[in-house]
């Protein structure tokens, strides 16, 4: 039977807990998640993903499947939408932190500790920090892209 209402896949409830309003009639009232919160949340889930990826040697291997799961559920909960953009954004993070760690480098870094000297060879750090910079922009600017009403065309 059709009552003329839209189906949503969210869920749905009817009026106040004690039933129905008279004021709202029958229609539907539908909970939607906050596109701002979804995106902050996949920046977590692009967070875990980037460094299970760039430490996959190390403890990549315990940290990916947690973020798959996470993803999964996001993916789950959120559905495929423009907050799938913070991804990206949050893909930047383990990059920005892999700089930073290489700050004092290309080459050899040497630090005065109890006894002595301490060296460590560091990479440049300006590729991971491009590299986190166009992630961090790039899911930015997607996000706000897609979350803009679209213009229709003149004919």
């Amino acid at each position: 039977m059709d009552t003329g209402r839209l189906s949503s896949p969210l869920p749905a409830h009817r009026g106040i807990a004690s039933g129905t309003d008279p004021t709202e009639g029958d229609r539907l009232i539908t909970h939607r998640r906050s596109p701002d919160l979804l995106f902050v949340l996949w920046t977590v889930g692009g967070a875990a993903l980037c460094l299970g990826l760039v430490s996959i040697l190390t403890i990549g291997v315990f940290v990916l499947p947690v973020a798959a799961l996470l993803c999964g559920l996001l993916l789950w909960w959120g559905g495929p939408g423009r907050a799938l953009a913070g991804a990206l954004s949050g893909a930047a993070a383990p990059l920005f932190y892999i700089a930073w760690l290489n700050r004092g480098g290309p080459g050899e870094v040497c630090h005065a500790i109890t006894g002595g000297l301490e060296c460590t060879e560091e990479m440049s750090p300006w590729p991971w920090l491009v590299a986190g910079l166009v992630l961090a922009m790039a899911g930015l600017v997607l996000f706000a892209g897609l979350g803009r009403p679209r213009r229709r065309a003149l004919r």
